[in-house]
């Protein structure tokens, strides 16, 4: 005889009021397990109903990883649905949503800070800059990442 599992992810998403900005997205499958943020380098089409690849991928380790959740936060906020953009301005890397990362990794519901940003800092200093200075305001919760 076959047998039926059902599973459940509840997801939240945080946009700005324009909504040309993406500052979070929370997945949550297992309530009673440990969450995990994820910093990546910039928000695709993701959201509380369309997933892509990237995020599948997300919470395929995290899962395996025996995690029930994750928030999902980028270097950059603003939505560019052209894939071929890669001179990100100041509004990409804004204050706003250095809060949001903050405020995740203090979470106490997160118990670790994966940082998935690759080499997207290679070769340009203002991303450098903003990798460093993201880092050093993180630097009270080393003992998440």
């Amino acid at each position: 005889m076959p047998i039926t599992e059902k599973a459940t992810i509840r997801s939240k998403c945080t946009f700005s009021k324009d909504r040309k900005h993406k500052f979070l997205l929370t997945l949550e499958w297992e309530e009673k397990k440990p969450k995990a943020v994820v910093i990546m380098t910039s928000p695709a089409e993701a959201n509380c109903i369309v997933t892509d690849l990237t995020t599948s991928l997300v919470i395929k380790n995290l899962h395996a990883m025996g995690y029930g959740g994750c928030d999902l936060v980028n270097l950059g906020s603003k939505l560019h649905y052209n894939k071929l953009i890669v001179d990100k301005t100041e509004e990409d890397y804004n204050k706003e949503n250095q809060e949001v990362i903050q405020r995740c990794i203090a979470d106490e519901k997160n118990e670790k800070t994966i940082i998935a940003w690759g080499s997207c800092g290679e070769g340009n200093k203002r991303i450098q800059a903003y990798q460093k200075s993201l880092l050093e305001k993180l630097s009270d919760y080393q003992d998440k990442a």
